[in-house]
C-alpha cells in the first residue's frame, strides 16, 4: 500500500527533474542562437540607423538590452500607465486650485494695501491742512514741509530748469561756432588749442544729463567766459593777419625801389 501511494509522487519528482534538466541545454542553445544572431541585428540597426529608414536602429538595439523583459503592450503596461496619467492630472489640478486660491489671496491683499495706503495719504493730508490752518490762525508763516509749499517748490524747480534749458543751449552753440573757427588757425597757442579740445567733451557730457538748474547756470557762464576768451583770440589773429597783409605791399615797394 505505501509503494502504491509512493508511485505518482516518484513519476511526478522524476519528470520534474527531467524538465529541470532539460532547461539548461534550452537555454543554452537560445543564448548561443542569440549570440549567433546578434551581429547580424547590429548590422541591420546601423545600416537603418546611417539610412535613416524607420525601424530599429542602433539606439533601440541598444537600450532593449536595458528594458525590462515582457510583452510590450500588455494590459498591466496600459493600465500602469493611465493610472500614471490619472495621479498626474489630478496632482496638476490640485496644484493649479491651489495657485488660483494664491493667486486671488493676494490680490484681496493687494487691494486692502492700497486701499490703507489711500487712506493713510488722505489722513496726512488733512492732518498737514489742519496744521496749517492752526498756524493760520496763530498768524505764522506757513510750514516749508507742508504738501503746498513742496509742491510749488518742486514746480518753481522744474520752470528754473526750462528757464535755463534755452539759454544753454544757445551759450554751447555759440561755443561751438568759435570752436569751429578756432581749430583753423594755423599757429594757435598749444596751451588754448588743448583747452579747446578738452572744453567741448567735457561740456557736452555735463549739457546733456544736466538737470538742476544751478548746474545750467553754472554750464552758461562758463560757455560764455570760453566764447569770450575764444573771441579774443580770433580777433587778434584777425587784426595781426590784417597788419601783415597791410606792411607786406609797402615792404615789396621798399624793396623794389
Amino acid at each position: 500500500m505505501a509503494g502504491l501511494a509512493l508511485a505518482p509522487m516518484a513519476s511526478r519528482a522524476s519528470k520534474t527533474c527531467i524538465k529541470a534538466a532539460s532547461i539548461f541545454p534550452v537555454a543554452f542553445l537560445y543564448h548561443l542562437t542569440a549570440l549567433a544572431s546578434l551581429p547580424v541585428q547590429v548590422a541591420l540597426a546601423m545600416a537603418r540607423t546611417i539610412a535613416g529608414v524607420k525601424g530599429r536602429g542602433v539606439d533601440e538595439l541598444l537600450a532593449s538590452f536595458f528594458e525590462a523583459r515582457g510583452k510590450p503592450g500588455s494590459v498591466e503596461d496600459v493600465q500602469l500607465i493611465e493610472g500614471l496619467r490619472e495621479r498626474h492630472g489630478a496632482a496638476m489640478a490640485a496644484v493649479k486650485e491651489q495657485l488660483d486660491d494664491s493667486e486671488t489671496r493676494y490680490k484681496a491683499v493687494y487691494e486692502k494695501l492700497r486701499e490703507s495706503e489711500r487712506m493713510r495719504l488722505k489722513m496726512q493730508n488733512r492732518l498737514a491742512h489742519a496744521q496749517e490752518d492752526l498756524r493760520a490762525a496763530r498768524g505764522e508763516p506757513p510750514s516749508p514741509h507742508s504738501p503746498g509749499s513742496s509742491f510749488r517748490s518742486g514746480k518753481d524747480a522744474d520752470a528754473d530748469y526750462d528757464h535755463d534749458k534755452y539759454p544753454m543751449y544757445a551759450t554751447t552753440v555759440l561755443m561751438c561756432i568759435a570752436l569751429w573757427y578756432f581749430y583753423d588757425l594755423p599757429d594757435a597757442n598749444v596751451f588754448d588749442r588743448k583747452m579747446a579740445m578738452i572744453y567741448a567733451p567735457v561740456t557736452w557730457l555735463l549739457v546733456i544729463p544736466a538737470k538742476h538748474p544751478a548746474l545750467n547756470k553754472l554750464l552758461i557762464l562758463f560757455n560764455l567766459v570760453f566764447f569770450g576768451y575764444l573771441l579774443h583770440i580770433l580777433v587778434q589773429w584777425r587784426r595781426e593777419s590784417a597788419a601783415i597783409s597791410a606792411t607786406a605791399p609797402s615792404a615789396a615797394m621798399t624793396f623794389a625801389g
